[in-house]
Parts: C-alpha cells; sequence; structure tokens
C-alpha cells in the first residue's frame, strides 16, 4: 500500500524544509527517518486498511536529513486515501516511551535484513518488538497505547479545548468558522463530562470494593449468630440481624458481581469515546489553520484548498462516531450510579445492629 503526498500546508512545508512541488507528488517516505521501525508503519497501514484511525510518535527527516519529532494522527478516507495530521509533540511520558521502544527495535530490524530477511518480514520482526516493549510498559496492545497518548496529547494542550479562530475569513470560511464554532462548544462539555466519568468509575470501584466488604461482614455475622443459636439464647435484635444479613449477604455479593462488569464495559466506552473526541479535536484544529490559509492565500500554491475539504470531511465522520460512544457512556454512568444508590439504600439496615450484636446479645434476654 503506498502513500503519496497529493497536498500540504504551509506548515509541513516549513517544518521538512521541503517546497511544495517537492512533497506533492512524493510518496510520504520522503520524510521518513532511518531510525524510524519498519514495524511502526506496517502497524499504521494495517490499521488503515482496516479502517481505522492510527496515531503516534513519528521521527520525520527534514530536507538535509535533520530529524524532529511529531505526534501524527492518520485518518481513512476510503477511496480518496488517507489524511495524515501532524503536530509537535507534548512531550509527554509516552514520546519518551516511543523513543526508547524504536531504540530497542529498529537494530532488530536491520540485523535481520542483514541475515537476508526481507523487508516485508523484518517489519513483521519490529511490529512484534515493539508490541513486546509496549506490553512490559503496561500496554495490551498498540490501541491501548495511542488510547492513553492521543488523550494526553489533547489534555496537555489548552487551544483544543477552545473555540478556533480563523483570522482572515470570509465567504465561505465564515460559515465554515461558525460550524466549528459549534462543534468545539459541543466537544467542549463531552470531554468534560467524559473526563467525570472516569473520575466516576474510580469512585464507582470503591463502592463494589465497600458491597465485598459488606458480603465478608455479613458472613462473619451469621457465622457468629448461628453459634449464639447453639446456645439456645435468642433476643430480638440478634434476630433481625441475622435475618438482615441472611438477605443481603448474597446480594451484596451479586451486586458487586454485576456492577464489576458493567464497570469494566463503560471503562472501555468512555476510553473509544475520549479517543473518537480527542481525534475529532485535533481535526478541528487543523480545520481552523487550514481555513486560514485558504482565506490567507498563503498556501494556495500547495493546494491547502483541497487539504481543507478533505478534513471537513473527515471532521464530519469522526464528529459522528465520537459522540455515540460519548452519549452511550453517559446513558449508562447514570444507569450504573442509579443502581449504585439503589444497592447503597437497601444495605443501609442500622449497621449498629451488627456491631453491638456481633459478640453476642445483651439486656433482656430470652430462651426458649
Amino acid at each position: 500500500m503506498r502513500g503519496d503526498i497529493s497536498c500540504a500546508n504551509s506548515v509541513l512545508i516549513q517544518v521538512s524544509k521541503h517546497p511544495c512541488d517537492r512533497l506533492v507528488g512524493s510518496a510520504h517516505s520522503i520524510l521518513r527517518h532511518p531510525s524510524m521501525p519498519a514495524g511502526c508503519f506496517l502497524l499504521m497501514w494495517e490499521s488503515l486498511r482496516r479502517g481505522e484511525p492510527f496515531g503516534g510518535y513519528l521521527q520525520n527527516r527534514a530536507f538535509g536529513d535533520a530529524g524532529y519529532w511529531t505526534f501524527t494522527i492518520m485518518l481513512p478516507l476510503g477511496s480518496s486515501g488517507h489524511l495524515s495530521i501532524q503536530m509537535n509533540p507534548n512531550g509527554s511520558e509516552y514520546l519518551d516511551l516511543a523513543r526508547a521502544a524504536y531504540l530497542a527495535v529498529r537494530p532488530i530490524e536491520l540485523a535481520a535484513r542483514e541475515q537476508g530477511i526481507s523487508g516485508r518480514g523484518a517489519a513483521k520482526l519490529g511490529r512484534r518488538q515493539l508490541l513486546r516493549q509496549l506490553r512490559q510498559a503496561g500496554f495490551a496492545d498498540y490501541q491501548d497505547f495511542l488510547s492513553a497518548a492521543v488523550t494526553a496529547e489533547v489534555t496537555g494542550r489548552s487551544h483544543f479545548t477552545a473555540t478556533p479562530t480563523f483570522a482572515g475569513t470570509a465567504g465561505a470560511t465564515t460559515a465554515l468558522s461558525d460550524a466549528c464554532a459549534a462543534l468545539s462548544s459541543q466537544f467542549d462539555g463531552s470531554w468534560d463530562r467524559l473526563s467525570e466519568f472516569e473520575t466516576s468509575i474510580a469512585a464507582f470501584r470503591q463502592e463494589v470494593r465497600q458491597f465485598d466488604q459488606h458480603r465478608t461482614d455479613s458472613r462473619r455475622v451469621l457465622h457468629q449468630q448461628r453459634m449464639a443459636a447453639a446456645t439456645r439464647v435468642r433476643h430480638p435484635d440478634v434476630i433481625l440481624a441475622t435475618a438482615w444479613a441472611e438477605m443481603t449477604s448474597e446480594d451484596a455479593g451479586d451486586v458487586a458481581v454485576r456492577l464489576a462488569a458493567r464497570l469494566d464495559r463503560l471503562d472501555v466506552s468512555v476510553t473509544k469515546a475520549r479517543v473518537a473526541m480527542a481525534l475529532a479535536l485535533i481535526q478541528l484544529d487543523a480545520v481552523a489553520e487550514h481555513a486560514a490559509e485558504v482565506a490567507g492565500r498563503s498556501a494556495a500554491q500547495c493546494r491547502s484548498t483541497t487539504a481543507l475539504g478533505a478534513l471537513v470531511r473527515s471532521l464530519r465522520s469522526t464528529a459522528g462516531w465520537a459522540m455515540g460512544p460519548s452519549n452511550d457512556a453517559l446513558v449508562e454512568a447514570q444507569r450504573i450510579m442509579e443502581t449504585v444508590a439503589a444497592a447503597r439504600r437497601d444495605m443501609e439496615v442500622p449497621r449498629t445492629l451488627l456491631d453491638d450484636r456481633a459478640a453476642g446479645p445483651s439486656g433482656n434476654r430470652s430462651r426458649e
């Protein structure tokens, strides 16, 4: 699968130091730095073939062989190819992790090539080694790493959560500016809600642990009360506490198991929504930059208008994809909150009965 550059904006021209006429029509490999593992690009093309976005830290090569790092998002555009958005990395821990992984993997690929292994074979080897490096760092797979990295990149940039500005826009781009401002406002609210969900999930998990502890406490009380029953000692409080423990012990366990499974699913939904929202915010920012260029005619000679059209189409698709998981997560989080509240109410039978009577009845006693 070959990727040729069909358009570029002034930022890429400035950073890469390649003139527009040299970039357009060339393969993306014109920007590939020799220190980058082939396995990383194999992961990229596999994602694009599946119709999925790809993101990662790439070291590019500028004209004259100077290297520079980017955080790059690749978005599939169907039969129209794909869209690449590159930005300066935020300097997060994930960039350091990627650098270390590439340093470990690239020599393995080069050694494989020296042994006569094909370029594709070396790339497959590099992909395996790269995924192994990420697993050792605590990530389940590359998608897990991308989820963390893209969220960190967006979170660390305040301008991604601000309404984009379109300096010098007029005419059609004014309408585009208004549409993007509306999208930005919608994304801001969704991004904040998703951040709150992540905090809520941690709180819900604490509730689940408390339900488990409740089941343990209830079983302990049941054991103590059965021991008391063996001595034929009865007291109304003991009878009530025993009945309550019998009814709620297994209920608490069932609630804990069901909630744990639902929280796992919610965690996945929130992560997907955050990634989709982050991609949408990155595209929104890119639309703003390209629209300003088109309006100012600063990069018309490098087909920035073509890029703007592709960006708008991609943003429209990503926005719908982002809002779906976000809304689903909101609904499920609300349901879980209701379940937790109901379980909490059911378990609010005075715990003092357990605390006061756990060691055995006192006060007035009745014997059978």
